[in-house]
């Protein structure tokens, strides 16, 4: 009988992780992508800072940023590295771009507020991210940053 009650705790937790959690979604045919924001403030790694190095705020942490981005490719969950989206504050939207090639497609997300907004723009090949694209939308010519992916994959 406990074991089941520290079983049936154990699924509440687990499944509450994302349940109080403000989402930004979208789907296009085989595609749904999904963000799951973090409120700074109560997050134990922003705790005790006040600067933020990453986009869609200056001098101050942003009110939102992305915790985690689940995306899913014919019913397959895709990998993606947190480096891909952890320093994107304040998002504002997400869009997929299906490049009509299969299991190639692009997922833009957009955040910030005038002098702060960007897009990013997460591109995928084979089921796997290949690039990451930042730009600030106010100056996209000379702020950006381009990071790209190599995975090691197996084939059986």
């Amino acid at each position: 009988m406990k074991k089941s009650i520290y079983f049936f705790y154990m699924f509440v937790f687990l499944s509450s992780i994302h349940a109080e959690t403000p989402t930004l979604n979208t789907i296009d045919n085989n595609i749904s992508a999904t963000c799951y924001l973090g409120i700074t403030q109560d997050t134990m790694i922003f705790k005790n800072n006040t600067k933020w190095n990453g986009w869609g705020e200056e001098l101050k942490l942003p009110k939102y940023f992305i915790k985690d981005l689940k995306i899913v490719y014919k019913q397959e969950t895709l990998y993606i590295p947190i480096s891909a989206f952890i320093d994107l504050g304040n998002p504002q939207t997400i869009k997929i771009k299906n490049t009509k090639i299969n299991g190639c497609f692009h997922i833009e997300i957009c955040g910030g507020d005038a002098s702060t907004s960007y897009k990013a723009v997460l591109i995928f090949e084979n089921m796997f991210i290949k690039k990451r694209i930042v730009k600030h939308l106010e100056f996209p010519e000379t702020s950006w940053e381009k990071t790209e992916y190599h995975f090691t994959t197996e084939e059986y």
